[in-house]
């Protein structure tokens, strides 16, 4: 027979240390006319007790927040954790903050451990002075180098006095800046010097006259444009089977571009190319297949096929007689 709420109610209000489990037993029987032995009520009681405890656990927990998991996360990784380390760290707090296992008062506890401890020490890392003036070698360097987002870390390291986010800003800033009055001298002599320099990759021109202008090359107008998915899965289908002219023609890209990201495709974890490359793998498959049948046509198969044009042929031919004999008819009776 199941436990009722008054028989716990009643064994939690009368059991004492002078009343054994044997003895409740026979109050209870009494009670309730229930037969329950003494280690039954003992069982009982311990899990209730239990339960009542977690439950007041439950009530007075209070979870830590979105805000304390992503600050939190923050202190426990280096300081030059990328973004997504962050948010997976911020996820995995606040996961054990929804299981009861991350309080708001613990979260605040280790904030403080934390903080200080960050405090208490200098950092590793090289502290970037923004004040200092980019020399004409950095300039060059960065302007040689630069193609897109993802040379952004090769480039900053090259430049070992500059972070990545100075790279990018200086890049787009040397880019952008036409018949800017307070130009400065060195930068212009920096910009009419690419040309020279940087010939496929190169995008502008610096003239004295008229300032900085665009430049598109006609051949790889697309080179500056972002990359389409099927674009990429052109790229991934027919980039072995076509020559280098034909891969710029097509593309209209530099080769260099293509393989670079193609070679990036392949390398790739991301699950759209996972299921590109899967897709481009079926495709040159069957396509493969077809040229192998296609080629190993046979003498009966060409024979049939000879067959089937003749007849069509013949059908053709029978169609334009019978439609020449009714112009006749129609003719002779339309008198003429």
């Amino acid at each position: 027979m199941n436990w009722t709420t008054e028989q716990l109610t009643y064994v939690e209000a009368n059991k004492t240390d002078e009343i054994s489990w044997n003895q409740m037993s026979r109050m209870m029987e009494n009670q309730f006319g229930v037969k329950r032995t003494g280690n039954n009520i003992s069982t009982r009681m311990r899990q209730f007790n239990k339960d009542s405890e977690n439950k007041m656990d439950k009530k007075r927990y209070e979870q830590a927040t979105k805000r304390q998991c992503r600050y939190y996360a923050g202190l426990t990784l280096n300081l030059d954790a990328t973004t997504e380390m962050k948010s997976e760290m911020t996820e995995a707090y606040y996961v054990l903050a929804l299981d009861g296992k991350l309080s708001k008062s613990l979260a605040s506890e280790q904030i403080k451990l934390l903080e200080a401890h960050r405090n208490s020490i200098k950092p590793n890392r090289k502290v970037i002075s923004s004040n200092k003036m980019w020399s004409k070698e950095e300039d060059e360097l960065l302007m040689f180098n630069y193609q897109d987002s993802s040379d952004l870390d090769e480039v900053s390291s090259m430049l070992s006095n500059r972070s990545r986010k100075a790279s990018q800003q200086r890049f787009w800033r040397l880019k952008k800046l036409v018949d800017d009055a307070d130009l400065d001298e060195k930068v212009v002599e920096i910009l009419s010097e690419l040309p020279e320099t940087i010939e496929d990759s190169s995008i502008y021109n610096f003239d004295k006259d008229e300032g900085l202008i665009e430049v598109v090359d006609k051949k790889h107008e697309r080179s500056r444009m972002a990359w389409k998915p099927n674009e990429e899965f052109d790229l991934i289908c027919n980039f072995y089977e076509l020559s280098i002219d034909e891969a710029r023609a097509t593309f209209k890209r530099s080769y260099a571009s293509l393989a670079h990201r193609l070679e990036l495709i392949v390398d790739s974890e991301q699950p759209e190319h996972l299921l590109m490359l899967k897709r481009a793998a079926r495709f040159t498959n069957q396509r493969k297949k077809q040229a192998i049948k296609d080629a190993k046509q046979g003498y009966f198969k060409r024979r049939k096929l000879s067959r089937i044009a003749k007849r069509n042929l013949r059908k053709a031919t029978k169609v334009s007689k019978q439609t020449a004999k009714l112009e006749k008819k129609l003719n002779k009776l339309r008198g003429e």
